[in-house]
């Protein structure tokens, strides 16, 4: 049981260092200055700065690219492969898959 809980911290560890993330993260008191609880807004309003942290740096690398560099082949290559990496990741997104109770849902989700 320590092996997992020490995989487990690493493994946590890992994934928030990718994205530019502090572990552990910091717990949040969901109580307000006056000691009543948070509503519902002040919940998203925190989802959505931590989610600005997370993709912000991608917009501001969109940002940084040169008028140059926007006109040359080798951009527009690199929007096509985006644009294909694209639909290859929403491929299933709308999509609804009905398993038998033979197959093992495990090896199955992603």
């Amino acid at each position: 049981l320590e092996f997992y809980e020490q995989l487990l911290s690493f493994t946590l560890y890992k994934l928030y260092t990718d994205v530019g993330l502090a572990y552990p993260p910091k717990r949040m008191d969901l109580k307000s200055t006056d000691g009543s609880k948070v509503n519902l807004k002040t919940v998203k309003e925190m989802q959505a700065v931590a989610l600005e942290k997370l993709y912000g740096k991608e917009a501001q690398d969109k940002k940084d690219i040169s008028e140059e560099f926007m006109n040359t082949p080798e951009y527009t290559q690199m929007i096509q492969r985006e644009e294909a990496q694209e639909k290859i990741r929403n491929l299933f997104k709308n999509n609804v898959f009905f398993l038998n109770r033979e197959v093992p849902r495990y090896s199955l989700e992603f």
